[in-house]
């Protein structure tokens, strides 16, 4: 009895929780913050009303990194690892030719 309140109560407790769920994730190569006013030290350079909108509801982050090229970022966005770890740095194909993403890498879809 004692145990179907405990699992009754939680479930309560996680209907009421009003956590956010929406992510949204805009990827844009070759475009850095220096473009945008939304960071301190930098003004605007582009027109882009729809990112202010989101922006005045949602998150700016501070603190954060990227990679210097398309195929290191896309391999961290699925994998959740840096490039550096799964091995991409570089464009892959690319002049240098960087590594492919290894087919043993667990990714997020």
């Amino acid at each position: 009895m004692k145990r179907t309140i405990f699992f009754f109560c939680i479930f309560i407790l996680t209907l009421n929780l009003h956590a956010q769920r929406n992510v949204i994730l805009i990827i844009a190569d070759d475009l850095s913050p220096d473009y945008f006013g939304f960071y301190e030290n930098h003004v605007d350079t582009i027109d882009v009303p729809n990112l202010r909108s989101l922006l005045a509801k949602g998150v700016r982050f501070k603190n954060l990194t990227s990679n210097p090229v398309c195929s290191s970022t896309r391999t961290t966005i699925l994998t959740g690892r840096y490039s550096f770890r799964t091995g991409v740095g570089g464009i892959v194909g690319g002049a240098g030719g960087s590594n492919q993403i290894d087919t043993s890498e667990i990714t997020i879809p």
